[in-house]
């Protein structure tokens, strides 16, 4: 009996220890799920706040040990928090003062033009020498401005009027201003000039300055013809004439022949209703008789069109457009230059009432009663102001009306 006691009590210690180690085992895995338990009722941030929270108390690094792992997957998330200081990127701070500042730096010229307020000068009239003057070459004369200050402030002793650009024709800077002229006086300035000695039609543009060199106000611009203009030749009214779309010219220096040409806009032609209840094809070119022709070399060659191998273009627009119109408001024209191709282009525009006026001129009277109409001048004005600024007193241009129903 004792030996089976023995032996049954040998069994019951290792029923005794394995259940131990089945507790132990079962211990350790409630600890675990309750650990995880612990980690998901708090958030990560939380947990680092806490750790924040027990180890910032402590003076010294002495609980590293405990602490290791969390410094180093810490570390981490505590570089983004000095991140978000990236806003401490305040070099945007000191950059965005730049920009703004830079533009702060514009009032500094409008402070040193006007500490007291704006300079201001505008043209008034010529006082002398209107524009397109006939000078003989060579000869001196003096241009005169009326200019109005029109600014806020003073204009300071010692301004003067001042070259800009175009033609000089020998003309100096004004003498300077010897007292300051208030805003909304009046004065007149003075340049000598000498026309040039080669025929031809000049112009130069001056500017009021101060006596530091910055320009101010209004150009102001002179505008002469070297050179007497062609005599008018009356054309006999009993001449049979004929029109003519295409005017030949003889171009000087031994440049050849050029021409002057009506064109219509996109090639259409323009119709007229009659009073009489009938539409007219209405036709606009040059007249043929040797008054007319030698008219229109004078001009020619007097515009100094004559030195290439120049040609021109009048071009009838059937709308306005952009064209510039003359004192009527009836007439109007827009002259283009094209010097690479030696091109000279005036586009010109006449009002619908401009052609019912010649049509009933021409069904008065026909052809050259069309040189008698009332707008006739303006027309003239239109082809050969572009050429050389004049118009001629002689009829060159008429016009032929031809029924279409």
């Amino acid at each position: 009996m004792s030996g089976e006691q023995s032996r049954w009590r040998a069994e019951l210690d290792r029923m005794r220890s394995r259940l131990h180690m089945h507790y132990v085992i079962l211990g350790v895995a409630g600890l675990i799920v309750l650990v995880q338990l612990v980690m998901l009722a708090f958030p990560r941030d939380n947990r680092v706040a806490m750790e924040q929270a027990t180890t910032t108390p402590r003076p010294t690094r002495t609980a590293t040990p405990t602490a290791t792992l969390p410094p180093t997957t810490n570390t981490p998330s505590f570089t983004p928090t000095p991140l978000p200081p990236t806003a401490t990127a305040t070099p945007r701070a000191t950059s965005t003062p730049a920009p703004t500042k830079t533009p702060e730096q514009t009032p500094t010229p409008t402070e040193t033009s006007t500490p007291e307020g704006t300079l201001g000068a505008a043209y008034v009239r010529d006082v002398t020498i209107p524009d397109y003057a006939v000078i003989d070459p060579g000869e001196s004369f003096a241009k005169t401005w009326r200019i109005k200050n029109s600014g806020t402030r003073n204009w300071p002793a010692g301004s003067r009027l001042a070259f800009v650009e175009g033609q000089q024709m020998d003309g100096e800077t004004g003498d300077p201003l010897m007292e300051d002229v208030a805003p909304g006086e009046e004065v007149d300035i003075t340049i000598p000039m000498t026309a040039p000695s080669q025929v031809g039609t000049y112009k130069g543009t001056w500017q009021m300055q101060t006596a530091e060199g910055e320009f101010f106000g209004a150009k102001l611009v002179v505008i002469i013809r070297s050179g007497s203009v062609p005599a008018a030749t009356p054309v006999p009214t009993a001449a049979p004439v004929t029109l003519l779309n295409t005017v030949n010219v003889e171009n000087i220096e031994g440049w050849g022949t050029g021409w002057i040409m009506v064109k219509y806009q996109d090639d259409e032609d323009i119709f007229v209703q009659g009073s009489d209840g009938h539409r007219y094809r209405a036709e606009m070119g040059f007249l043929s008789s040797p008054q007319s022709l030698a008219t229109i070399q004078q001009f020619w060659t007097y515009g100094n069109r004559g030195s290439a191998t120049w040609a021109m273009f009048v071009l009838v627009r059937t709308e306005v457009g952009w064209v510039h119109c003359g004192s009527s408001d009836n007439v109007c024209y827009q002259s283009e230059v094209n010097s690479g191709q030696a091109r000279l282009t005036s586009q010109v525009f006449y009002r619908p009432n401009v052609w019912s006026s010649l049509l009933e001129s021409y069904l008065a009277g026909g052809l050259l009663a069309t040189t008698q109409n009332a707008y006739y001048h303006d027309i003239q004005w239109s082809v050969y102001d572009p050429i050389c600024g004049a118009v001629p007193d002689v009829a060159t241009i008429a016009f032929k009306f031809t029924r279409v129903d």
